[in-house]
């Protein structure tokens, strides 16, 4: 993969969570607990720490928006309104527009 730019990485990063949590649903109850261990425990700590080195001052955004963001929820009142974040498009025009994020 070429090198990519913060925006590009953001959207990949979200891609994959995506493709992740998708499988993890398809895998049966009973398998879930066999899946959850100190092997992946680890890389979400590598991934996190990645994410804190790359995104710098926009890592709190980057992070509520993969690891807790749902559609249709509402994010950081500015001028007095909150904004509706729908999609990851929604997120990263918010970010530009109020906290200075850029490529």
């Amino acid at each position: 993969m070429d090198s990519l730019n913060k925006e590009q990485l953001f959207r990949e990063l979200y891609k994959s969570d995506v493709k992740r949590l998708n499988y993890f649903d398809a895998v049966p109850h009973d398998l879930r607990a066999v899946m959850l261990n100190q092997y992946t425990d680890h890389l979400f700590n590598d991934r996190d720490m990645l994410i804190r080195a790359v995104f710098g001052e926009h890592t709190n955004s980057v992070e509520w928006f993969l690891n807790d963001w749902q559609p249709g929820f509402e994010i950081g009142i500015v001028n007095g309104e909150e904004t509706i974040i729908n999609n990851i498009d929604d997120m990263i025009d918010w970010m530009k527009k109020n906290e200075g994020f850029e490529q």
